[in-house]
């Protein structure tokens, strides 16, 4: 069975991120994203760097480690830093 939450098994902290008008460069890797609205994400992955864009649905979990959510070409909102 795959690994759900973060590295502990669970999630233990969450930060809101605002990228309406500006990137969010996150001072440590998230261990996943929550989005709210649907859409689309761009953000860069925490091990190689790489940009990359996800379509998610509202309310979507990404169990992905990335070190920035951006601004541009990012659509969905209310997105949340899982850690």
């Amino acid at each position: 069975m795959a690994e759900q939450g973060g590295k502990y098994g669970a999630f233990r902290d969450a930060v809101a991120l605002d990228v309406s008008s500006t990137d969010a460069n996150l001072t440590y890797e998230s261990q996943g994203l929550y989005v709210g609205g649907a859409g689309i994400v761009k953000v860069d992955m925490a091990g190689s760097g790489a940009a990359v864009q996800f379509t998610v649905p509202a309310g979507g979990l990404l169990p992905i480690a990335v070190s920035k959510v951006y601004n541009a070409d990012t659509t969905a909102t209310l997105i949340v830093a899982l850690y």
